[in-house]
């Protein structure tokens, strides 16, 4: 079903600066969403990400995993999750 998504977080090394990029990848069309994110903090993150989602239509934002979750949730003891739209 269209509308589930994947991520990653790339942070790169402090002396190349504190950018990092979200990425999203529509699990059955492969279809990738790109994020710059001049900031480490996860406020103006999570703007960006909510602002290049809330375009799209319902169907295509079903659920969209927590960035924090996974295995840096699962290494601080959490379980990870999703985040549903």
């Amino acid at each position: 079903m269209f509308g589930h998504w994947e991520a990653d977080l790339f942070i790169f090394e402090r002396p190349l600066g504190h950018a990092n990029v979200t990425t999203f990848v529509e699990r059955k069309s492969r279809y990738t969403v790109r994020i710059k994110n001049p900031s480490r903090y996860s406020r103006p993150v999570m703007d960006k990400i909510i602002r290049a989602f809330s375009p799209l239509p319902v169907f295509a934002r079903q659920s969209l995993p927590n960035v924090n979750g996974g295995d840096q949730g699962r290494q601080a003891g959490g379980q990870g999750s999703d985040l549903w739209c």
